[in-house]
């Protein structure tokens, strides 16, 4: 506090955006269903 970035001991650099991350977030979701849809057709509960 108070002490300006450029006499940060640390490099700063804008963070860069996450390649297909607009995409991956949703995997989980979309996988978790195909799963049970897998499930179902192959008649395990």
């Amino acid at each position: 506090s108070g002490t300006e970035a450029r006499d940060l001991p640390l490099p700063y650099a804008s963070p860069a955006p996450i390649p297909f991350h607009a995409l991956l977030r949703h995997a989980p979701n979309m996988l978790l269903g195909w799963s049970m849809l897998r499930d179902r057709l192959d008649g395990t509960s």
